[in-house]
């Protein structure tokens, strides 16, 4: 992770003289999760989560201090499953996220199963700085 600080020598020029770096911190964090946003540009995949036959919904386990954009795609034992959009049809097999913390399944799928999301995140509000993937590119 690139902490914030990294980013000084090319903000602070644009910056009203005396800001404190506190603020400045919060409106690069607010810039890099709006960024994240906007281009979906950090992606990862995350650890594959086992199904259990009752289950439908999985909690979601985010890299260091990042939180969920969207889901971009689904495997379910290395066979792409449907992620559910807003106005989308619904197959009957499909994956959602009801509140951005887990992740649920429409139907069961049975036992022992590898489920594995590949996500779009952003810095989360704890974020001390930005992924390094991210800083170095863009």
């Amino acid at each position: 992770m690139t902490p914030w600080e990294a980013l000084y020598p090319d903000v602070m020029p644009s910056i009203a003289p005396g800001r404190a770096e506190p603020m400045v911190d919060r409106q690069l964090l607010r810039s890099a999760q709006a960024f994240c946003r906007a281009t979906r540009a950090w992606c990862v995949d995350l650890d594959a989560v086992r199904t259990n036959d009752s289950e439908l919904s999985y909690d979601i386990e985010f890299p260091g201090a990042a939180d969920l954009v969207r889901l971009e795609s689904a495997t379910l034992d290395g066979d792409e499953i449907d992620v559910w959009r807003p106005g989308g049809a619904k197959q009957s097999l499909y994956v959602f996220t009801p509140e951005r913390k887990t992740v649920a399944l429409s139907r069961p799928v049975g036992v022992g199963r590898l489920l594995v999301l590949r996500v779009s995140v952003m810095p989360s509000n704890k974020a001390t700085g930005i992924e390094n993937e991210i800083f170095s590119s863009y």
